[in-house]
């Protein structure tokens, strides 16, 4: 097993990997036939793409890397035509921007007209710099039930429309379309495709993917309303002697900050319900909502009740979620790709004539304690070790 993180390699030895290799970009890999060459990402992510050269030819697979511009993509090519004695066959390309978060995190959700267009650029210098098949592929996933509704904020293009665009852009590019199932085969820099030849996927229902409907933003629900969720006096306990120390150990300056914590209960159908709380466009209201403001001043500290209007940044997650992150069940990555942890983010310094982020605060401040990968790690350790006990 190949990764960019030495904590996927850690567990996957615990979970009987008889080899788990940490590679770095640009760190090659020796095969019996051939040899596997990672390739750089340029987004903030640890994450690579990876080549496979061989006698028969050069596949490239984007994975989800991030390929940067024109100019990156010409350089990485070059490195790969070095390595490899000649060019790319066959490129497995990202084709769909990414936006999976961008309304938790209180980001534009429309058309991503800006990165879509650099993406395109990049895919069309492969073409320019030498004759070679690109393959639209990517790690997409849709959300199912009880977390559909954030599907329409997902996907702004359609395969049909990407290819559509990337043939505008680059004509002489060669192009296959791809299904859940297919095989590709490279052989003396022939590429061929075998439409659902894999015997290793069967396809289910319909594969079509929801449609871009970005005109709202999914209500904030708590699926496991059920589920008794950590106390309003535990969560004030985190704050006080978790939470807010960590932040001020963090500070670096003593600018005021105003840093809210919002934790909704959940959603119950409007007529069960005393008529408080917040009523959601569904027809559903918010019930158990709690809310606090941690006030970050001359080096402390303070933690009070209640919202407060000028805050710098708001925080919202659910009852049973922020419970689950506190105590190892889940990561606060979970919460953010099931809609249950939202951001509005407006924290700046005005110096030097500009607006400029608070560069010590974390992407969402619930970050601080505990940190994100933290999180992960920690749910993780708990899932292999009950995975191992229950198949011992």
């Amino acid at each position: 097993m190949l990764t960019a993180d030495a904590f996927v390699a850690e567990v996957c030895r615990e979970l009987g990997f008889l080899r788990a290799q940490v590679l770095d970009t640009w760190q090659s890999v020796e095969l019996a036939d051939g040899a596997l060459l990672t390739t750089p990402s340029h987004g903030t992510a640890t994450e690579w793409g990876i080549a496979v050269i061989s006698a028969e030819g050069v596949a490239w697979n984007h994975v989800d890397s991030v390929l940067g511009g024109p100019e990156r993509v010409g350089r990485t090519l070059e490195v790969l035509r070095g390595a490899a004695g000649q060019g790319v066959d066959l490129h497995l390309a990202r084709w769909c921007p990414v936006l999976e978060v961008a309304p938790q995190l209180a980001g534009a959700i429309g058309f991503p007209r800006g990165s879509y267009a650099e993406q395109l650029r990049a895919l069309a210098r492969l073409g320019a710099e030498e004759p070679t098949v690109v393959a639209p592929a990517a790690a997409s996933v849709i959300p199912n039930a009880p977390y559909d509704s954030l599907a329409s904020n997902a996907f702004p293009v359609t395969p049909e429309r990407f290819a559509r665009d990337l043939a505008a852009l680059a004509p002489s590019l060669n192009r296959l379309d791809l299904e859940v199932g297919d095989l590709i085969t490279l052989e003396r820099g022939q590429v061929e495709h075998l439409q659902r030849a894999s015997p290793l996927v069967q396809r289910r229902g319909s594969a079509r993917l929801p449609t871009f409907v970005p005109f709202e933003v999914p209500v904030l629900w708590d699926p496991e309303a059920s589920v008794k969720g950590c106390e309003a006096s535990e969560i004030r306990d985190w704050l006080e002697n978790r939470l807010a120390p960590r932040l001020a150990a963090l500070a670096e300056d003593t600018v005021p900050l105003a840093l809210c914590l919002q934790v909704r209960g959940g959603l119950q159908a409007r007529a069960d319900l005393e008529p408080r709380g917040s009523i959601q466009a569904d027809g559903c209201q918010a019930v158990d909502t709690w809310t606090w403001t941690l006030q970050l001043r001359g080096g402390g500290c303070a933690v009070r009740d209640g919202l407060d209007p000028d805050y710098d940044q708001l925080v919202t997650v659910t009852r049973t979620g922020l419970g689950r992150v506190l105590s190892g069940r889940s990561s606060w990555g979970e919460l953010l790709l099931s809609g249950q942890l939202r951001c509005s983010d407006r924290a700046f310094r005005v110096r030097d004539g500009d607006l400029q982020r608070v560069s010590w605060l974390p992407a969402l401040f619930v970050y601080a304690c505990p940190g994100y990968e933290h999180s992960f790690e920690v749910a993780v350790r708990r899932r292999v070790a009950r995975l191992l006990r229950d198949v011992r």
